[in-house]
C-alpha cells in the first residue's frame, strides 16, 4: 500500500518538525515507502540512519521493532529517541539521498493481530474484573500479559470466550492523537504516565488504551485467540496467549499431535483423552506392583548380606524408588560395624545417595563424606541424603577403606 495514504494526517500528528514522520501511526498497513536520508552515523554494530519519514515501527511498548529492507540492505533494529527514529543497518547511507523502505509486512501483520488481541484481552479483564494490565511482552511465539489481580481456571475460560466473541463481532479499530482538551474527557487505559502527545487506540465497545504500536483496522482480522497458559505472578496473574496466524499454527500443530496420539491408540481423536487416561491408570497400577516386587526382591537380597566390621555399599538402578532403598538399608544396618550406603542411578548423571548408621554420627561426618563423593546433602545423626558425582569405583573405594 502506498505511503501517501493519509499522509496529511500523519504530518499533522507530528508537532515537532525535527521528529521523524511516523507513517505507521495513521496507516498500519503501509509496507513500502520512499524517504530522504537526514543523517547516517556509525555505531558499534553498524550505521544508524535517520529518515524524514518511515513506516518502520521502532521497538517500544513491549513490542520488537519492525524488520525489512532499506534500499538493498537489511534493517536490523529500529529505535526512537526524542521523536527521532533510527534505522540500524550494516551499510552506510549518504545524507540527502533517497531511499526505498520495505517493511516485512507478514511479520508486521502477525504482531498487529497479537497486539490488538492483547488490547481486547486487557479491555475485557478490566471491564469484567477491574484488574489493570501491568506488563506486556510480544515475543515471536506468544503474547505475555500481567494483571494485578488473581484469576482462576473458570475465569480464564470465560475471558477467552469474551475475547473471541469480540473478534467475531468485527469491531472497528481506530488510532488517533486527541487534542489536550479532548484527552481530558476520555477515559482510557495506560500502564504509565505519558509525557507529551498521547496516541489512543480504540476498539469500539471493547477498549480504549494509550498505545504507540500498529494495529489491525477491524477485530475480525485477528481471526482467533487462545490462552495457552496462566499462572500466579507477583500477587496477580500472568497470561500467555496466541492470536491470529499464531493461533492457527498452534491449532494445526496440536491437531497433528492429537491425531498421532489417537492413531497410536487406534481410537478416534475425540476418544484420545479417555485412551490416555486408561493408559495412565494402568501404568500407575503397574508402577505400584513393580515397587512391591522390587521390595520383596530387596528383602531376599538383604537376607544374603553377610556381616562386616566395616561399611556396606550398594548400587541400585535409576528406576529404584528412594523408599525401597531406605527400607533395604535399614534391614541390613545390623550387619555392619560402620555405615550402610545406597546409591541410586546409572553414573552418567551422578547418583542420589542414602547413608544410614547406628554407630556413627553421620551429621558430624557429612561434610567429609560429601567432599569425598563430590556431592552435597545433609540430614540427621542417623541418616543423611544427597547427591554424588564421583565415579562408582571411587565411591566403592571410599567406603571400603574409610574408617568412621
Amino acid at each position: 500500500m502506498s505511503a501517501e495514504t493519509n499522509i496529511n494526517a500523519v504530518n499533522s500528528a507530528n508537532s515537532n518538525k525535527n521528529e521523524t514522520v511516523r507513517l505507521f501511526d495513521v496507516d498500519s498497513y503501509v509496507s513500502e515507502f520512499e524517504a530522504k536520508v537526514i543523517s547516517c552515523a556509525p555505531v558499534e554494530s553498524g550505521y544508524e540512519t535517520v529518515l524524514d519519514r518511515t513506516a518502520f515501527f521502532p521497538e517500544g511498548g513491549g513490542q520488537a521493532s519492525d524488520e525489512g529492507k532499506l534500499g538493498a540492505f537489511d534493517v536490523l533494529h529500529v529505535r526512537e529517541e526524542n521523536g527521532v527514529i533510527y534505522h540500524l543497518t550494516k551499510e552506510k547511507f549518504e545524507p540527502g539521498a533517497r531511499a526505498m523502505g520495505k517493511v516485512d509486512f507478514k511479520e508486521r501483520f502477525r504482531r498487529m493481530q497479537n497486539h490488538t488481541a492483547e488490547h481486547i484481552l486487557s479491555g475485557v479483564i478490566h471491564t469484567e474484573y477491574g484488574f489493570h494490565n501491568v506488563g506486556f511482552h510480544l515475543s515471536e511465539k506468544y503474547i505475555r500479559a500481567d494483571y494485578n489481580g488473581a484469576l482462576g481456571g473458570e475465569d480464564i475460560k470465560r475471558i477467552e470466550t469474551l475475547v473471541n466473541n469480540a473478534i467475531v463481532k468485527n469491531h472497528p479499530v481506530t488510532a488517533w492523537y486527541p487534542e489536550k482538551n479532548e484527552l481530558l474527557s476520555i477515559e482510557y487505559r495506560s500502564k504509565k504516565e505519558i509525557e507529551g502527545r498521547v496516541r489512543l487506540v480504540k476498539i469500539e465497545d471493547v477498549d480504549i488504551c494509550a498505545c504507540c504500536a500498529p494495529h489491525v483496522s477491524r477485530t475480525g482480522e485477528i481471526g482467533a485467540f487462545k490462552v495457552t497458559d496462566y499462572m500466579k505472578y507477583k500477587g496477580g496473574t500472568r497470561i500467555f496467549a496466541v492470536a491470529g496466524s499464531d493461533a492457527v499454527s498452534l491449532f494445526i500443530s496440536e491437531h497433528e499431535i492429537l491425531s498421532d496420539i489417537a492413531e497410536s491408540f487406534s481410537v478416534k481423536r475425540e476418544e484420545a483423552r479417555e485412551a490416555v487416561s486408561r493408559l495412565s491408570e494402568r501404568l500407575s497400577r503397574l508402577k505400584s506392583e513393580n515397587i512391591q516386587i522390587r521390595r520383596e526382591l530387596l528383602k531376599l537380597k538383604s537376607s544374603n548380606v553377610e556381616y562386616t566390621d566395616g561399611n556396606l555399599c550398594f548400587f541400585f538402578d535409576s528406576s529404584c524408588d528412594v523408599e525401597s532403598v531406605r527400607e533395604f538399608l535399614n534391614s541390613v544396618l545390623q550387619k555392619c560395624g560402620g555405615v550402610c550406603a545406597g546409591f541410586i542411578g546409572d553414573g552418567d548423571s551422578g547418583y542420589r545417595y542414602i547413608i544410614v548408621s547406628e554407630r556413627v554420627n553421620l551429621k558430624d561426618k557429612c561434610r567429609k563424606i560429601n567432599d569425598a563423593l563430590c556431592g552435597k546433602g545433609g540430614g540427621s545423626d542417623k541418616m543423611i541424603c544427597g547427591s554424588a558425582n564421583a565415579e562408582k569405583g571411587s565411591i566403592e573405594s571410599f567406603f571400603k577403606d574409610f574408617e568412621f
